[in-house]
């Protein structure tokens, strides 16, 4: 596969050596892994044909004989992820929806990203989210302020509901179902802002793994009181984002004879609140997540059972006949899969 030149581009690209915590997974090894394939991917049948050229010259190169010609590669087809970011530009949307089958298909090192992508959501998609602000701002000329977030989407292997187990707690998941019900919209708080009741100097406070930390102290030094323990929260002043709880069950035809169909809790944020409704059959890819329950809110004790849900970040609604399908790439065998390996 063809690589990008990046001495022109200036990425936000993690330190050499910085890796993700308890792996060996190198952070700038994953950034340049993506910005290459954001710059270089064109199709799918353009990766297929450049995986069979490689497979080819390693033949040769070790003195095989080859039948045949080597497949054509157009290099003047447009780059798909090119031209998303340019219409993203145009239209000021910030999501970029990322086809994992492209991931996935593209190169082994783009295929090694996508491991790390389900296993390490959290970490990766931050990573994906910087890169391609940087890319973003390259290819428009200039900075943006638009939010911009990458939404992977279309993984390998669809889960089932019934499989969710401890072992997929903080990866990230593709279900299929249907909507049983969704929740109003619920303002969800990131950022709070506090207000001494003695001086009325303020302060922000962003919120960290659901926790708010709350001023102790109106520091001398930035023009407060000395007081302590004199902040309140201002309500209307504190920054929200919009969030729904939504339901999803098994579809009939996948509930097993004699038992009760299975079902899951989603949370969806931001620009996909509200873009599914009751009824709509679904394929969701998001973060699967597992929250202690707490049988007094105002005490720090927790139940040994977790409450477990998802963490939506893409939805696409499916036709019926789509149920039942694999969620690999249409027409893609084992044989050409092997080949692009």
């Amino acid at each position: 596969q063809g690589s990008f030149d990046f001495a022109s581009l200036e990425l936000d690209v993690s330190q050499d050596g910085q890796v993700l915590r308890g792996t060996d997974i190198e952070l700038s090894v994953a950034d340049r892994i993506y910005a290459n394939f954001l710059m270089t991917f064109r199709s799918l049948e353009d990766s297929r044909a450049r995986a069979e050229r490689r497979e080819r010259k390693e033949k040769l190169d070790r003195g095989e004989e080859v039948e045949g010609e080597d497949p054509v590669v157009d290099d003047s087809a447009p780059l798909h992820y090119v031209e998303l970011l340019k219409t993203l530009h145009d239209t000021q949307s910030a999501a970029l929806n990322l086809d994992c089958s492209h991931l996935y298909y593209h190169s082994p090192e783009s295929r090694r990203l996508y491991d790390w992508l389900c296993s390490y959501p959290q970490e990766i998609v931050v990573r994906m989210d910087a890169i391609t602000r940087s890319i973003f701002e390259h290819i428009n000329g200039g900075p943006t302020d638009l939010p911009l977030q990458v939404r992977p989407n279309h993984l390998k292997t669809v889960s089932h509901m019934r499989a969710l187990s401890p072992a997929s707690i903080d990866s990230m998941v593709t279900l299929r179902g249907m909507v049983l019900r969704s929740s109003p919209i619920i303002p969800d708080l990131k950022i709070a802002h506090f207000r001494c009741a003695l001086c009325g100097s303020c302060r922000e406070s962003t919120i960290d793994r659901g926790r708010i930390a709350e001023p102790t102290l109106c520091d001398t030094g930035s023009g407060g009181c000395g007081g302590r323990f004199s902040f309140e929260m201002v309500h209307n002043r504190c920054t929200y984002t919009d969030k729904q709880m939504v339901r999803l069950q098994e579809t009939p035809s996948e509930v097993p004879a004699g038992e009760t169909p299975a079902s899951v809790t989603l949370f969806a944020y931001d620009d996909i609140v509200d873009s599914v409704r009751p009824g709509d059959r679904v394929e969701v890819t998001g973060v699967f997540r597992a929250q202690a329950k707490r049988p007094n809110p105002k005490r720090t004790q927790v139940r040994s059972v977790f409450r477990t849900y998802v963490d939506v970040i893409h939805f696409r609604v499916v036709e019926a006949g789509e149920m039942g399908k694999d969620s690999g790439v249409e027409g893609m065998t084992a044989e050409r899969e092997a080949k692009i390996h």
